[in-house]
């Protein structure tokens, strides 16, 4: 659908299948992901349609990005906010390890030293007010971080200062 990708930043739904198999392996190199499909259940428990997608995007080197998607019937129903809070449950329940990341310095908190806690990232068009509303009900807090004019970058957890 043209309206939920628009919202992810690509200017245009793909044209075919094949359009979206080169998008997607071109963005591959260098990509680790955890990515979900969500659909709705069905009155007797079984899996129904689906309604979306999401999970966090890692690139090496980078913390790890949350994003999400759904088809434009069914926004406005909460399921986005169900999303990301289940999803960020399920993320922080993962074992860790320690590992060394170039991070911004807005990102560092400095009562830490020498580490600076996990975070996840995501971004919102500053036109998509849903999408502002669900990562504000999850807990993420806006960010200075790379500041771009129609872009708005999330953070969770927040700073604590």
């Amino acid at each position: 659908q043209s309206e939920p990708m628009k919202l992810l930043g690509s200017p245009y739904p793909d044209q075919n299948s094949d359009q979206t198999r080169k998008a997607l392996l071109g963005r591959q190199s260098g990509l680790e992901k955890v990515q979900y499909g969500m659909f709705l259940k069905e009155k007797d428990g079984r899996e129904g349609e689906l309604i979306g997608y999401g999970g966090v995007n890692i690139f090496k080197g980078s913390w790890p990005s949350l994003f999400y998607i759904f088809k434009k019937e069914h926004w406005n129903y909460g399921y986005g906010t169900e999303f990301v809070k289940a999803f960020m449950i399920f993320w922080w329940s993962l074992p860790r390890k320690d590992v060394q990341l170039r991070v911004l310095y807005s990102y560092i908190d400095f009562r830490e030293k020498p580490k600076v806690t996990e975070l996840i990232e995501a971004d919102t068009h500053s036109d998509n007010e849903r999408s502002r509303k669900v990562l504000q009900k999850a807990g993420f807090v806006e960010t200075e971080a790379y500041a771009r004019a129609d872009t708005i970058y999330w953070r969770y957890p927040p700073l604590q200062i």
